[in-house]
């Protein structure tokens, strides 16, 4: 079984990633954009220069609350799933396009996948990003092994700070590694916290090295009763 690491932020190199996410990504720019007004940079200075900015915002008229809230809280989500292989057999069968032949038993090798979310504020600035990877291994059709190997974020907005992974768990339901985990991001003046909020993203991964990401925090593909 491979060890869980711990990554430096940023991409590793993928066999498939979705453009949408990395041209998301790509635009460095704090949550202040140029295109909201001065009317709502005061309420987000008058929120955060307070003595109790927790106070502050849930005082706010609603007009007011919903400056603040488009300028900076996440309020649009672009989500996408990257694939590597792990081992020089999973690279084989992916250059080749091979499917596992469950009568001979190939192995079909291991894999890294994960699942990206990018949070934008309405006004489509982006705020932060987080990831959360597995590792699984299958022999033929069956997935063997499955563990968590990284997760992590990317803080692009000031203000804004992680406060890491609340939860998580892996397992193998239905031939497919499934892992999730529950990220945590708090808004602050630097002293005392306004706001936060938890994400999950679940990552699922097959035998024949294809997978997806969604944003649930369960191994099921229903949610638990």
């Amino acid at each position: 079984m491979k060890p869980r690491k711990t990554l430096a932020a940023g991409r590793r190199p993928a066999v498939a990633v979705l453009a949408a996410v990395v041209m998301v990504l790509g635009v460095a720019q704090p949550a202040l954009g140029s295109g909201v007004d001065s009317a709502a940079s005061d309420v987000v200075a008058r929120v955060l220069n307070a003595a109790d900015p927790s106070t502050a915002y849930h005082g706010l008229s609603t007009a007011d609350r919903a400056a603040f809230d488009r300028r900076m809280l996440p309020a649009r989500s672009v989500v996408s799933v990257e694939i590597e292989p792990a081992d020089a057999v999973a690279r084989r069968n992916a250059e080749a396009g091979n499917k596992p032949d469950r009568v001979s038993g190939q192995v079909d090798g291991c894999w890294y996948a994960r699942g990206w979310d990018s949070r934008q504020t309405a006004g489509g600035d982006p705020l932060y990003t987080f990831w959360t990877m597995i590792y699984y291994c299958a022999v033929g059709q069956t997935v063997t092994e499955v563990s968590m190997y990284d997760s992590g974020s990317e803080i692009v907005a000031p203000g804004w700070r992680y406060d890491g992974i609340q939860a998580e768990d892996t397992g193998i339901v239905r031939d497919q590694a499934r892992g999730w985990a529950k990220h945590r991001f708090v808004l602050s003046n630097g002293e005392l916290d306004v706001w936060q909020r938890n994400h999950c993203i679940r990552v699922i991964g097959t035998y024949a090295g294809t997978n997806y990401s969604d944003g649930f925090c369960f191994l099921q593909l229903i949610p638990p009763r």
